[in-house]
């Protein structure tokens, strides 16, 4: 969240959407947990049309802007993530960051708007199992039976997010070489209807030496590899990112060496080409692609004529 953003949430009053607390939450003991999660259930559970947010280090005042207290207790993001992980149904998505507003340390949770009812699976704390709160207005309540039934029905809409599809090229290395190569270009295309900020991309590949491409970018080695890639810059519907290049090995060219213009894949000894990546984006779950070219699709790739192209 921006200052400016954080400066203007200081100005609205507590709803459906926002909530003040004067401190970070207590973690001593089940029933100060079960307070963290309580609010987290009722805003997931809102009716609303927008994030929610929970503002910590702030007291709101009805007369005007919200006073700003700091925190004086430090909080992780993975260990609020541990605390709900696990106790919910359907898992729920939501983040925590801190950040400085006039010299003062604030919290701030972020809730999406997502599928729901969700509720806890046991009790705990003060909260007992399989009960939908809500929140209303300023206050937390239950949802009444016909408030849960419309939510089932609410939850089966699209909810906004991005959502990711790989699209790869197969091009020559410039024919200017004097050992032109093949590579694949693997570039990210958000196709959803959001924005994905903090977009961490994970690759494993599987048995990578025997499936005919070695990593350009990102030095993959030994027959099982993770490498991570983040990309910190907000990624638009429609925005396309490129992820990496792969160059084919065991590859002999039959290139037109009078125009230096043309070529087809003479031979080519290795396997296939078989790459898995694991998309996580803030206040998104983790998706999975995969991106395969089989023996049979570079066999006809032997019957294509490539153009050399720059990298």
């Amino acid at each position: 969240m921006s200052p400016d953003e954080f400066n203007n949430l200081l100005y609205r009053g507590e709803s459906e959407t926002l909530e003040f607390k004067a401190d970070n939450y207590s973690l001593d003991d089940d029933d100060e947990k079960g307070e963290f999660l309580k609010d987290l259930l009722a805003f997931v559970n809102a009716w609303r049309e927008s994030d929610a947010y929970i503002l910590l280090g702030v007291q709101g005042d009805s007369g005007g802007k919200a006073q700003v207290a700091g925190i004086t207790k430090e909080r992780d993001d993975n260990a609020l993530q541990n605390l709900a992980s696990g106790k919910i149904k359907p898992p729920i998505r939501f983040s925590y960051e801190t950040l400085d507003h006039d010299g003062k340390r604030v919290g701030v949770i972020h809730v999406p708007k997502q599928a729901r009812p969700a509720y806890l699976l046991k009790d705990f704390g003060k909260l007992r199992a399989h009960t939908v709160y809500i929140r209303r207005g300023s206050s937390t309540g239950i949802a009444l039976p016909d408030e849960v039934a419309r939510m089932g029905s609410y939850s089966t809409m699209a909810v906004a997010g991005p959502k990711f599809i790989v699209r790869t090229k197969i091009r020559f290395t410039s024919l200017t070489d004097a050992n032109p190569r093949l590579f694949v270009k693997v570039w990210l295309e958000n196709s959803g209807n959001a924005t994905a900020h903090d977009l961490m991309v994970e690759t494993i590949s599987q048995s990578h030496r025997n499936n005919g491409f070695s990593s350009y970018r990102w030095n993959i080695t030994g027959t099982t590899a993770l490498e991570r890639y983040l990309y910190k810059f907000p990624v638009h519907r429609t925005d396309r990112i490129q992820l990496s290049i792969w160059f084919m090995k065991d590859v002999e060219l039959e290139v037109d060496s009078a125009l230096k213009r043309t070529g087809r894949i003479a031979k080519h000894s290795g396997e296939t080409f078989d790459l898995c990546l694991r998309m996580l984006a803030r206040d998104q779950p983790p998706s999975l692609i995969r991106v395969n070219l089989s023996g049979d699709e570079i066999k006809a790739l032997k019957e294509k004529c490539f153009e050399p192209d720059q990298l």
